[in-house]
């Protein structure tokens, strides 16, 4: 469950930035550096935070989803 107030929450990693949008979900930065994102209720949207211009669009991920970013901040 998430509160109404906690929709918007932002967690940073050295690769990415996750944005809750109502949602349960899991944030892993591995020995690597590489991020991984599960989603398991709701929605998130990612965002790399290394990208070069032009390839940082927003990503959702949606229930039941997962991502990973490497440590230059691209999604694999």
């Amino acid at each position: 469950y998430v509160p109404p107030a906690a929709i918007g929450y932002q967690v940073q990693t050295p690769a990415v930035t996750v944005l809750d949008k109502g949602t349960r979900f899991g944030v892993q930065v591995n020995p690597e550096k590489s991020t991984e994102v599960h989603v398991f209720d709701g929605e998130v949207e990612t965002q790399s935070r290394r990208g070069k211009s032009g390839k940082n669009s927003p990503q959702p991920i949606l229930m039941t989803q997962a991502v990973r970013y490497d440590e230059s901040g691209t999604l694999k």
